[in-house]
């Protein structure tokens, strides 16, 4: 009898320990931009007008991946490179009330990410090639990087950050560009950029392992009392 209530705990106790594991990666990580256009051309009216100058337009760009897709390739205690070819990745834009979104298939070989919180030489670089199913190829590219401030509190992709651009960057810039059968626009924010943006989602696994642990525990007590 004492054997059928310890199994019930047991397995109570582990769903917690489970829940409460430290982890590594988030499953879902994005990095954003807003600012102004330096230059930048919509050939398709994806924007608005057909053929339109984007020069001095506002915008907003989203690049977000799976970090479980994505294998660290190299890197030291401060820094972190994904690269490769393989794992897809979404790039959201919106200008001029816009917005334009593609999820990729694939990244390119070219493709990387980089991270480094090194004192005195943090910077962010997402630099990403892909084609989605229906050939649209698209190039994103958010960079930031700073001698003054550490922006970067890991270079773990568990990062939550939000930061002005302002003079205590050494270059912050944002690049677009896209052709296909949903059309052809491009464009550069550097300089341009005014706010960057960097947040981690957590599997939602160790909340839902945590609430079933605390459940069963809750209803052991019940049954004892």
């Amino acid at each position: 009898m004492k054997m059928m209530t310890l199994r019930p705990t047991i397995l109570a106790l582990a769903m917690l320990a489970a829940a409460m594991a430290p982890q590594v990666q988030a499953n879902t990580w994005t990095i954003s931009a807003t600012g102004t256009i330096n230059s930048g051309y919509d050939s398709t009216g994806m924007f608005g007008k057909a053929g339109g100058n984007l020069a001095g337009d506002a915008f907003t760009e989203s690049i977000t991946i799976d970090t479980d897709a994505w294998k660290p390739t190299g890197g030291s205690s401060t820094m972190t490179d994904l690269i490769g070819a393989g794992p897809s990745f979404t790039d959201s834009v919106t200008v001029n009330g816009h917005t334009f979104t593609l999820t990729t298939t694939s990244a390119t070989s070219s493709s990387s990410i980089y991270l480094s919180d090194a004192p005195s030489n943090n910077f962010v670089n997402a630099n990403l090639h892909g084609n989605a199913a229906d050939g649209q190829a698209t190039y994103a590219e958010i960079y930031a990087y700073s001698k003054l401030i550490d922006f970067l509190p890991t270079s773990n992709f568990i990062e939550d950050v939000t930061e002005p651009i302002n003079s205590s960057f050494s270059q912050a810039d944002s690049y677009f560009s896209t052709n296909g059968v949903l059309g052809t626009a491009s464009f550069n924010a550097d300089p341009g950029m005014s706010t960057l943006a960097i947040s981690a989602v957590p599997e939602p696994a160790p909340l839902a392992l945590s609430g079933a642990g605390l459940a069963a525990l809750a209803l052991l007590r019940r049954r004892r009392g």
